[in-house]
């Protein structure tokens, strides 16, 4: 018996072992640690799937930078495959700590690096699409509305931005899907920028078409008019 109880220990203490020298991000802030909290709550025991990653990601864009610990955590999910440890800046008692079992599927993974990657990019083009890329989808920034307004180099930055943004999303576009997300992204920036002025509204709609069109040149015209024609027409 005693043999029995000295093996109950051993096996805890190492256990107890193993868990400590599993990765610990700390002093992550607050809002993407609220959301790794929201996302994990309604994982349950499924994988982390891409649109979760992509919550995560706007949480982590939030503040315009990536922070040492996003920095770790976008490792981590990138590239890691066994569980890891989370915790706040500011000590939570409900969640003081959050785990994740990264067996994420490799889309998923992709989606995180992809992400650092494009944090990285200092340019103005860049940046300009970052904020198309994560800040919702649903709103336009105010800066991009100043150059598509602009003349020269501020005009084909702006052309530039939403040339990176709609290209991205076309590349998982295909004639079988009728080109679902690519149209579904040029409805979102419609949407997005019919808030504006009558005039502003006009002058982006143009800007995106020009975009739309010189992207489906470049696939060879495989792309039907009528995926983006429309929003010159309402």
């Amino acid at each position: 018996m005693n043999t029995f109880y000295l093996f109950v220990c051993l096996l805890f203490l190492s256990f107890c072992g193993f868990s400590q020298n599993e990765p610990r991000i700390k002093n992550m802030n607050q809002t993407t640690y609220n959301a790794l909290v929201k996302v994990k709550l309604g994982l349950g025991l499924n994988p982390l799937g891409q649109i979760n990653a992509e919550e995560i990601c706007r949480a982590m864009y939030k503040d315009r930078k990536l922070d040492s610990a996003e920095a770790k955590l976008v490792e981590l999910f990138g590239t890691y495959d066994a569980k890891f440890y989370v915790e706040p800046k500011v000590k939570n008692a409900k969640f003081p700590q959050v785990f994740f079992n990264n067996s994420a599927p490799k889309p998923t993974k992709e989606v995180f690096l992809w992400f650092g990657n494009r944090m990285k990019l200092k340019e103005p083009t860049d940046t300009l699409a970052n904020k198309l890329f994560f800040d919702e989808g649903n709103t336009v920034p105010n800066d991009l509305i100043k150059l598509i307004n602009g003349s020269g180099n501020d005009y084909k930055i702006a052309q530039a931005a939403i040339y990176q943004y709609l290209k991205y999303y076309l590349q998982f576009s295909n004639k079988t899907e009728k080109f679902a997300l690519f149209r579904d992204k040029i409805g979102s920036l419609f949407f997005a920028f019919s808030v504006l002025p009558s005039k502003d509204f006009k002058s982006a709609m143009v800007l995106t078409h020009q975009v739309a069109d010189t992207l489906n040149k470049e696939n060879g015209n495989k792309i039907p008019l009528d995926i983006y024609d429309w929003i010159l027409k309402i």
